[in-house]
């Protein structure tokens, strides 16, 4: 068994060009590349950045009259995927001369999160390349909750379909976050099954270990919602909905909706919601306030209409907090119906009160945050998830080519560069 060090690439785009900055990949990037480090793998993490006039230039030229088209038309496009390639390539040589590696030497593994761009464009085949993804742009474009306008944008998801599936055939694996993500990238890519891994994934909130399920008070009708972004998507307008439909079973029920900005209580002046705004894992007063809701709450609520992955709802089982979701997506694997939580319909607040109701009224309510717990913190968790990656790609058959003398590349580091990120 081979034990390869680890070279890993944060491709950019919407995920972020800081490997260690706690917004990249919603904080999952900092988690993963810290895990690696902490096993001794980690060679080092980069991710390639365009700079501001460039976004000024290129979204001056994507203009359209839908924000999400907007936005879409520029991170979907094969050109920008192609400049990401291209900085990412600058990067790579700059860390080869910084690690006194004039080559990129035997013994090294890249591991890319997400397909923004394609590492095989920069290293060939001097050494395997394997990517971890969390989504992908097939699942984006079948989903109901994706714009018309969007969705009418066929040139451009074809353009980016053919571009991440020549990625997806690029790499040596794909590790993916979930077993629906993983049928996702074989039915769309018509990627072979044993090229595509389910490793899960972990959470990025160090789980507050004083909360089980023994020292929780279920009698309380205390309602936990986060949704960070995305008002609609994250149904937060179908969690209010339906909390009002609970609120003339329990009127004294409280819901607490963390992420939505406090001004949207002015459209729901409802006493019984409490807007906690955006709460950093990174502030410690945000911290407290987490804590209590993990430590008061009785149940969750995740009515997305759209959730490729979903961690909020697992942070909160390990919590002792029993979740109900939309019974879609990973979302359906992340927690079991009728043992951690329950499933509701998409897009049905009728549903989300019943399965509610279901849970509030349950006896064994206790039972059910006790196996929610057990199983959250057994199935996600950052070392689970990068130890599985590296027994897969320890156990990987290296490639013929892995000695293959490196292009190199000859123009100068220092007049490409804009910005490199290294630990």
């Amino acid at each position: 068994m081979h034990q390869d060090k680890i070279i890993g690439i944060l491709t950019g785009g919407l995920m972020g060009s800081d490997p260690y900055h706690p917004s990249s990949w919603s904080g999952s990037s900092a988690s993963f590349f810290h895990e690696l480090n902490r096993q001794q793998r980690l060679a080092y993490a980069f991710g390639p950045e365009l700079s501001r006039w460039y976004y000024y230039r290129r979204f001056a030229g994507c203009l359209h009259y839908n924000k999400e088209v907007w936005k879409r038309k520029l991170y979907m496009s094969k050109a920008y995927r192609d400049d990401l390639t291209d900085k990412a390539r600058q990067l790579a040589h700059l860390h080869q001369i910084q690690h006194a590696q004039s080559a990129s030497p035997p013994g090294h593994a890249v591991v890319q999160l997400g397909a923004y761009m394609n590492a095989r464009e920069i290293y060939g085949n001097k050494m395997p390349i394997f990517s971890y993804q969390d989504g992908n742009i097939a699942e984006r474009q079948t989903s109901s909750f994706t714009p018309k306008a969007l969705r009418a944008q066929k040139t451009l998801f074809a353009e980016a379909i053919a571009y991440e599936k020549k990625v997806a055939h690029d790499m040596d694996l794909i590790f993916t976050t979930s077993e629906y993500l993983r049928q996702s990238f074989i039915d769309h890519y018509q990627l072979p099954p044993a090229r595509v891994v389910n490793i899960d994934m972990g959470t990025n909130l160090s789980p507050f270990e004083h909360i089980t399920s023994q020292q929780k008070d279920y009698r309380r009708k205390d309602i936990l919602f986060i949704g960070k972004s995305d008002f609609l998507r994250k149904g937060t307008d179908l969690a209010i909905q339906a909390f009002e439909i609970v609120q003339q079973t329990y009127p004294q029920a409280i819901l607490h909706l963390v992420g939505p900005e406090v001004k949207h209580q002015r459209r729901y002046p409802n006493p019984n919601i409490h807007f906690h705004g955006l709460l950093s894992k990174n502030n410690p007063q945000h911290i407290k306030t987490l804590e209590s809701l993990f430590q008061h709450c009785a149940i969750y609520i995740q009515p997305s209409r759209y959730e490729p992955f979903g961690i909020a709802p697992i942070e909160a089982m390990m919590h002792g907090i029993p979740a109900v979701v939309t019974g879609e997506w990973a979302l359906k694997e992340s927690v079991i119906d009728g043992v951690t939580g329950a499933h509701a319909k998409l897009n049905d607040a009728q549903d989300l009160a019943s399965k509610m109701l279901q849970l509030l009224q349950n006896p064994q309510l206790a039972q059910m945050g006790a196996q929610a717990q057990e199983w959250a913190k057994g199935h996600f968790s950052w070392e689970k998830t990068v130890s599985s990656l590296l027994a897969h790609i320890d156990n990987h058959p290296p490639k013929a080519a892995l000695h293959a003398k490196p292009v190199r590349d000859t123009k100068s580091s220092a007049q490409k560069v804009s910005h490199e990120v290294s630990r």
